[in-house]
């Protein structure tokens, strides 16, 4: 075994891999409570002046039945071990991106996970205190016990196959002998530590606190060799280069989340966004920088930065993303809820978790206007009508604001209660239904207009209007259908889809209810013209063309093309880090835009 060492505050070099017990000779000093307020601060480091980088997406990872709670890149960018909640971790080849195997090593979840330098072991975390060494040579657990009475929130191998440190839900961090099973105090804190990393020979800890703020600890020395703000939030991941000059970091914010830093001035250097909670980052191969990340869509992915080593050697050309004609990336400072295009394809609006409404132009991508429509209360639906030069946004309380234009002119606010999934906007009227088996109808380019109202006999799920007749479906797939002037019900049939959706096709008179197995055509009175099936997870907002011969859908964080007449999807697209928000095909062209959660707006040629 090759022998490593520590130099400690007397200037003597201890091996501690050869001889864990020597550990016990390291003294534990007393460490003081962090004072924020006595800081002698430096300002927060902002990537204001740093450049931003980009991210390649190396690997997709979908999983089946447990839900990802930690995940570790191997040193060397070998492997991806995933942890689960259910007590298993799963390891994918990352150069291919090759399902290996799983194995259960509890029934507790898995929250901290890595792997030695020579990558043969991997060293896991559970939330009960246990502590796991699994050998990918022997394919065996070859350590197995309970260290804490709680969870082991961050774990690293370090410079020896029998030396680990790990961190505490009480911000304890310890050595641990593999060996001897002894633990020694490194460093604790009554300010919550979320991340750390640790250099042995330098005789450094890196650490980040639920504050933002980020630490440098000599534990040879017992001082604090450097602080900073990295942000206002907590930090989820650090990671130092081997050779001690670069300091990556990731928060849990949502705008430039990743930051690297120059360690000798703790400047930023570069930033960029996670696109979501990251698991896991670090850097591989001296300088490579790769993260996992986690977010709403049902997959996680494994990001590089753009043209590093490692992407020339993972990236395979795909031929669909051949068909990116362009990626425009829009700075919106909190997380999206919801997202729309206007029909002129000249204009995008984001509404943000947090209650506001950024609109940008898509020929700039400048800032228009951006407004605060009610303070911490999600945006769920955008409607701009371009004809009556109105803006619609309703809110996760069912509160409707209506504005002139896109410039927020003469707001006037319904405060009527409205169900997302119930709701249909048209050119002049909001259409709504609530559990009372009534049908609304409101006419929001009137101010002060009234409410009018009509008895339906159940409680439906959907709603549409189209040339004049109103298409309402119930849960398990009934669709009903009353002409919008006489308020009559002309005809009901079953679609046999349950929780479907609808949308139209204007240029063939096309009703269509879909879920994720079936797309059913239908004409205005009902009668069925055509089926078409397909075997997706998450198919939402799908939406024809101009012409009407292709329709296109979101699938998470993919888009599927299909040609109407033969049934056959065309290509697939696949150029967003996060759910699709919103699609739509531009007018008279074979061009088709995507807003994702991501804040990303994609052109695609087809």
């Amino acid at each position: 075994m090759k022998s490593e060492s520590i130099k400690l505050f007397d200037n003597k070099n201890l091996n501690i891999s050869l001889n864990s017990t020597l550990l016990n000779k390291i003294v534990i000093r007393s460490i003081e409570e962090i004072d924020i307020m006595g800081l002698n601060t430096k300002q927060e480091k902002k990537p204001s002046n740093a450049n931003k980088f980009y991210l390649d997406i190396l690997h997709k990872i979908h999983w089946n039945n447990s839900y990802p709670t930690s995940s570790s890149i191997s040193k060397k960018a070998k492997f991806l071990i995933v942890g689960f909640f259910n007590g298993f971790i799963n390891f994918w080849s990352m150069i291919d991106g090759l399902y290996l195997g799983k194995i259960q090593l509890s029934r507790n979840p898995i929250i901290s996970i890595s792997s030695c330098e020579n990558e043969e072991l991997v060293v896991v975390g559970t939330w009960d205190g246990y502590i796991f060494v699994y050998s990918i040579l022997q394919g065996k657990i070859i350590y197995n016990r309970k260290i804490e009475n709680k969870p082991i929130r961050k774990i690293h191998f370090l410079n020896s196959l029998d030396l680990i440190s790990y961190l505490t839900d009480d911000s304890k961090i310890y050595f641990l002998s593999l060996k001897t099973n002894k633990k020694l105090l490194l460093y604790e804190s009554n300010l919550k530590i979320t991340a750390y990393d640790i250099r042995l020979n330098e005789g450094l800890i890196f650490l980040g606190f639920i504050n933002g703020l980020i630490e440098i600890f000599n534990f040879n020395r017992n001082v604090v060799e450097d602080k900073f703000f990295k942000s206002r939030y907590k930090i989820l991941n650090l990671s130092v280069s081997n050779d001690c000059k670069y300091l990556l970091s990731v928060d849990e914010g949502h705008s430039n989340s990743l930051g690297l830093y120059n360690l000798d001035c703790l400047k930023p250097i570069c930033f960029s966004d996670t696109f979501g909670t990251c698991l896991d980052a670090k850097f591989v191969n001296f300088s490579d920088i790769i993260i996992s990340v986690i977010n709403s869509s049902s997959n996680l992915k494994v990001l590089s930065k753009k043209e590093s080593l490692i992407s020339k050697v993972v990236i395979v050309n795909n031929k669909d993303t051949l068909d990116l004609l362009k990626k425009e990336f829009f700075e919106v400072n909190d997380q999206i809820s919801t997202a729309f295009i206007t029909n002129d394809t000249k204009t995008i609006c984001f509404g943000t978790k947090t209650g506001f409404i950024n609109i940008f132009s898509l020929d700039n991508n400048k800032l228009i206007n951006s407004e605060l429509i009610e303070i911490n209360v999600p945006v769920k639906k955008i409607f701009i009508a371009n004809g009556i030069s109105k803006s619609i946004f309703i809110n996760k309380n069912g509160k409707v604001y209506v504005y002139n234009e896109i410039y927020f002119k003469n707001l006037h606010i319904l405060d009527i209660k409205i169900n997302d999934s119930s709701l249909f906007i048209s050119e002049n009227n909001i259409y709504w239904t609530n559990n009372n088996k009534k049908l609304y109808t409101l006419n929001f380019s009137v101010e002060n207009s009234i409410i009018q109202s009509f008895d339906i006999d159940f409680i439906p799920q959907r709603i549409i209007l189209f040339k004049d007749f109103f298409y309402l479906s119930t849960y398990d797939g009934q669709i009903f259908i009353f002409d919008s002037v006489s308020k009559k019900l002309v005809d009901c049939f079953h679609s046999e889809i349950e929780n479907g959706k609808f949308a139209v096709n204007e240029k063939f008179n096309i009703i269509c209810y879909y879920d994720n197995k079936n797309l059913k055509l239908y004409d205005r009175l009902g009668k069925l013209l055509k089926e078409i099936k397909f075997n997706f997870s998450k198919v939402s907002l799908l939406t024809f063309s101009s012409d009407g011969v292709h329709f296109a859908f979101a699938n998470d964080d993919e888009i599927c093309l299909y040609d109407l007449v033969s049934s056959e999807k065309l290509k697939t697209f696949a150029g967003h880090y996060d759910k699709v928000a919103y699609i739509k095909f531009r007018e008279n062209s074979n061009i088709l835009l995507s807003i994702g959660f991501d804040k990303i707006v994609n052109f695609w040629k087809f």
